[in-house]
């Protein structure tokens, strides 16, 4: 039976002219396909969260050393009443979290 992978909890912060944004979507999925850990392939579908009152947001993603098939990148991306404020792309550290702001 696979083992659950470890997850590195990012954290985002989405802002327009240094205000936070409550409520922005805040998205991520694998740009490899396939993608695999321990034999199971991974979708490349959005995972998605909303922003808090701080314009935060969280999500647990795959560390980058857990992948035994693809790099472990992902696109990232945020949204606020349907307009794009940005997309990265990046790998998750093989630690329990991170900050996007490092990562780029």
């Amino acid at each position: 039976m696979p083992t659950q992978p470890a997850l590195c909890t990012l954290t985002a912060s989405v802002q327009l002219n240094g205000s936070p944004l409550e409520k922005a979507t805040v998205r991520a999925r694998l740009t490899t396909n396939p993608s695999t850990v321990d034999g199971i392939f991974l979708s490349t579908a959005w995972a998605s969260v909303k922003t808090d009152i701080s314009g935060t947001a969280e999500l647990d993603l795959i560390q980058q050393g857990e992948f035994t098939q693809g790099d472990g990148t992902y696109t990232i991306e945020a949204y606020f009443k349907g307009k794009k404020m940005w997309s990265v792309t990046a790998q998750m550290p093989n630690e329990s979290t991170a900050n996007l702001e490092d990562l780029i």
